[in-house]
């Protein structure tokens, strides 16, 4: 678990200095966690990490196995909003 929280420190910092700005938020490379791999992303100093997981954050989640809704370039306007109105 070392390493992993060595090389996410290492890529955070590479991309907060390519960037000029602060970052906080983790995706996890397509949608690969589990317990270790959040706490190392917690520890590598991210506030919260989004997973692949299908759903709608709600109050209480946790901040580093939060849901997504999925949003493409074929989605109209009128699935964008009921996706964003409906729950799943």
């Amino acid at each position: 678990e070392g390493v992993l929280i060595g090389e996410l420190i290492a890529s955070k910092a590479y991309i907060e200095d390519f960037l000029k700005k602060k970052v906080n938020f983790f995706s996890y490379p397509y949608g690969r966690y589990n317990a270790n791999i959040m706490r190392a992303v917690k520890n590598a100093g991210y506030q919260c990490a989004f997973t692949t997981n299908k759903g709608k954050v709600a109050v209480g989640d946790n901040l580093y196995e939060l849901k997504r809704i999925s949003i493409n370039g074929y989605n109209r306007i009128f699935n964008f909003i009921y996706k964003i109105q409906t729950p799943i």
